[in-house]
């Protein structure tokens, strides 16, 4: 398996990505939790896994490969980590003495924080970090067979890959230039990734969280006065706050917003999936993380402030 992409992490993303590489005839493998690995070989040892693609009410299904941190049988050369912001640095931990030295690794995670952590611990290694704005929501589970994932694209978007490390390899001499090749997801190579990386953290810290508050679809914070005053307020104090940090945004932060709930308005968010299905969040590496950013150089932002507040006293965290 050691050029195959393993991919960290069966969430939405995770499944979508193994799903797309399946579908391009490109082998991959998944690694799940343990205790995950364990519950579907408890219910069946005869069971198949399988990967369920469904876009536009057209199905697919593919084999996937599946293991778990212990039954690793070669070096993994190509991983994506697809895991949630606040497992990575510990699910990347445990999968370390299984990455062969030249291993290219991919974080693919909301937020930010999670990922310079990550590069700290692989120092050595070709360490990238990607952006998406594809749409993507998992079924629950299949009670027939639960090791078959099933998938939903929501949203045909564009993701952004770029490296981490000024010294890495450039995009075309590594296999990530592989992944431009599948016909399903639309990427493109990134020099400069930490503005992609801020400018998704600066739209999504404007919604995902208010979406939770109010448990409602992205366009209902449009469509309610209120709502949309909101998500200006945060929007103003983010742009103040990469104004102050020297973070090149040559865009309209509140518009680019809009639109982008103008686009995805049936859709919900990340964070309103997570706290339905009674998950943690990711917004300690979203909102918390402007939060932090202020902090260091003494700025306040009383918007970002009071919402993670009502997110507290919600119990959402």
């Amino acid at each position: 398996m050691a050029d195959h992409w393993t991919i960290l992490g069966a969430g939405a993303i995770g499944c979508l990505w193994a799903a797309s590489l399946r579908e391009s005839g490109k082998p991959c493998m998944l690694i799940l939790r343990e205790q995950r690995l364990r519950e579907i070989a408890g219910k069946s040892t005869q069971l198949k896994p399988e990967l369920e693609l469904v876009d536009n009410h057209r199905r697919q299904l593919f084999d996937i490969a599946i293991a778990d941190k212990h039954h690793i049988d070669s070096p993994i050369k190509r991983l994506i980590v697809a895991t949630k912001a606040r497992d990575t640095l510990q699910a990347v931990r445990d999968i370390v003495p299984h990455l062969a030295k030249d291993a290219v690794v991919l974080l693919l995670q909301n937020g930010m924080g999670s990922q310079d952590a990550v590069n700290a611990l692989l120092e050595g290694h070709n360490v990238w970090a990607g952006t998406t704005t594809d749409g993507a929501w998992k079924a629950a589970e299949n009670q027939e067979n639960p090791a078959r994932w099933t998938v939903h694209h929501a949203g045909h978007g564009q993701t952004w890959i770029g490296p981490l490390n000024a010294s890495t390899a450039p995009f075309s001499e590594t296999p990530l230039s592989e992944l431009t090749s599948i016909s399903r997801l639309t990427i493109h190579p990134c020099d400069n990734i930490q503005e992609r990386l801020w400018l998704k953290l600066a739209i999504n810290s404007a919604i995902n969280g208010l979406t939770a508050v109010y448990l409602c679809r992205n366009g209902e914070l449009l469509s309610c006065p209120n709502r949309w005053q909101q998500v200006n307020a945060l929007c103003e104090e983010t742009t103040r706050l990469m104004t102050r940090l020297k973070i090149h945004c040559d865009i309209n932060l509140q518009e680019q917003t809009r639109e982008v709930l103008q686009r995805t308005a049936n859709n919900y968010s990340s964070t309103f999936q997570d706290v339905s299905h009674g998950r943690l969040t990711e917004l300690p590496f979203i909102n918390g993380f402007l939060l932090d950013q202020a902090r260091q150089i003494g700025m306040e932002l009383p918007s970002h402030h009071a919402l993670m507040e009502q997110l507290k006293q919600q119990g959402i965290h």
